[in-house]
């Protein structure tokens, strides 16, 4: 009789413990919950970028593993992969504003220089002889380029204004992706642990 009571005693522990550690992980996961629901109010003009920088670090975990199992070198690792996209994504960005930039002054310069609605024109005194209508037509037609001129103009002039804050995002971008690449691991694992459920 005394072992069946000591049996009984140890099941009752065990499952007195085991409900102690699935109020632990619940309760972990609700302070973890709230925790993060203050960090998106704090970081929510980020967000975006901390995304970016998640899928990123994601998708070139692989590639960092690689590097660090030949260096040994964690930080350094890590630094090499955010450095290498850093670098392709400000090369892509002045690749694509240049591009942009020269096309817009290109065709605002020829815009200046030209009758850019002169074969509209033409081909709408063939369809209608009407003056009146083509005329209307023709300045509608006048009206709605140099509208898109100045807005192609105000937009990059936005992006300009906007540079410090395009490069706050990307110095985020550079941050959270090291972050992650390093310490993705751990953070994985300590996401498992705080669930309350077993694999």
């Amino acid at each position: 009789p005394s072992k069946r009571i000591e049996r009984i005693i140890q099941r009752r522990m065990s499952a007195e413990v085991e409900r102690h550690d699935n109020v632990r992980k619940t309760i972990g996961i609700i302070i973890m919950a709230i925790l993060m629901f203050a960090a998106i109010l704090l970081i929510r003009p980020f967000v975006v970028s901390i995304l970016t920088a998640a899928v990123l670090a994601y998708l070139f975990h692989p590639l960092y593993l690689k590097i660090e199992s030949k260096i040994k070198k964690p930080n350094i690792s890590a630094l090499i992969i955010c450095l290498s996209i850093i670098f392709i994504l400000i090369l892509c960005v002045i690749i694509i504003t240049n591009f942009a930039v020269k096309e817009v002054l290109d065709f605002y310069t020829y815009s200046q220089t030209r009758d850019v609605t002169a074969p509209i024109k033409t081909l709408l005194m063939k369809i209608s002889p009407a003056g009146s209508s083509t005329s209307q037509i023709t300045s509608i037609f006048d009206q709605a380029i140099g509208k898109g001129t100045s807005r192609m103009f105000d937009s990059i002039s936005n992006t300009i204004i906007n540079l410090p804050t395009i490069l706050l995002q990307i110095f985020i971008i550079f941050f959270v992706m090291f972050y992650f690449l390093k310490e993705g691991t751990t953070l994985l694992k300590y996401s498992k642990n705080l669930l309350p459920f077993k694999e």
